[in-house]
């Protein structure tokens, strides 16, 4: 019943600020306690729905946690998240190096763009669907909790910018992340059907959401 509500209250929110302009890439979309960017904390309060401003990845920028933890959106469709201790270095578009400590790498949908892992002398290549976890196994258990709990927000989010899209009809012809100011963060659209990771959690496209 609240989510049910949640869609109807965002409705209004998402029609007027969720327009077609262009997502950003390789940006830090979330955090909890301490994180820092190229040595610099950043801060860890909710983004101004209104005008939503998150830091990006340029390339050699390295993602530090100390006590924290860190979401870091890729290619469309592709998360990558840190434990805690954790360290990674953008060394192009689509390629992270990871320097320390470990991460998830949720690929709900890698058709828009594929992402390359360096860690340990070995390179991960994420180019199909999946849950990926890299580094230490010390503290990826609780990470890939983590990782879960994110993922069921992202997908209620996407739920509700596709239930949007689809009452509004809205064209919707090229997969990407979209803001939903409502939910205050951005989610994976699909341009057709249902990308679902392996807890049932789903990304939704307007065709597809709340279809019986």
């Amino acid at each position: 019943m609240l989510f049910w509500l949640a869609l109807l209250a965002a409705h209004a929110l998402v029609a007027q600020d969720s327009g077609r302009s262009p997502a950003p890439r390789n940006f830090v979309h979330h955090v909890q306690g301490q994180v820092l960017l190229n040595g610099v904390a950043i801060d860890d309060t909710a983004p101004d729905p209104r005008n939503p401003r998150f830091p990006e990845l340029g390339k050699d920028s390295v993602l530090r946690t100390e006590l924290g933890l860190a979401e870091v959106m890729l290619a469309p469709g592709v998360v990558l998240r840190m434990g805690e201790s954790s360290g990674i270095r953008a060394t192009g578009p689509a390629h992270i190096s990871l320097e320390a400590g470990a991460i998830v790498v949720e690929a709900a949908d890698t058709k828009r763009g594929h992402v390359t892992v360096h860690a340990g002398g070995r390179t991960v290549a994420v180019i199909r669907p999946g849950i990926y976890r890299i580094g230490e196994s010390g503290t990826s258990d609780a990470l890939l909790r983590w990782t879960e709990r994110r993922s069921r927000s992202l997908s209620m989010a996407s739920a509700s910018s596709a239930w949007m899209l689809r009452e509004d009809r809205r064209a919707w012809k090229s997969p990407d992340w979209l803001w939903n100011p409502y939910f205050g963060m951005f989610s994976y659209v699909p341009s057709k059907g249902q990308a679902c990771n392996q807890w049932g959690h789903c990304y939704y496209a307007p065709d597809s959401v709340f279809r019986r």
